[in-house]
């Protein structure tokens, strides 16, 4: 059953970034990051929030709050769409290690994942 559950997730994360963004950006993505169920990418656009406006089929923006500054309505948490982990906040920088090993660093936040570190007093982000 967890097997089958994961080739799913990994079925529609594969379709979204090869038939939706890739065929959409061509050359002007690039995959930084993936997981089971995750992306992490870098796009050059005119304005990706204008690009997730206009393809609001593809996208669970239920996180954004009603009065954000790129005027996305909010829909309602949608099984298999995607979702702007940070609320319309881009991505500053991302290092990467490995599987589940990595820190983003938006303007308001960072966040640091070290699956299988049992001790860690901190991460230093630089």
């Amino acid at each position: 059953m967890w097997k089958k559950r994961v080739d799913v997730k990994l079925t529609v994360v594969y379709d979204f970034f090869y038939n939706y963004l890739k065929s959409s950006y061509g050359q002007n993505i690039n995959l930084w990051y993936t997981d089971t169920d995750s992306l992490i990418f870098e796009v050059t656009t005119a304005n990706f929030y204008d690009d997730i406006k206009t393809n609001l089929d593809k996208f669970d923006t239920s996180n954004y709050s009603k009065h954000n500054i790129h005027n996305i309505p909010q829909n309602e948490s949608i099984i298999d769409k995607f979702k702007d982990e940070y609320s319309g906040e881009p991505i500053e920088s991302f290092y990467g290690t490995g599987a589940k090993a990595y820190c983003i660093k938006v303007k308001h936040n960072v966040l640091k994942k070290a699956k299988g570190v049992k001790t860690c007093k901190t991460v230093t982000y630089y």
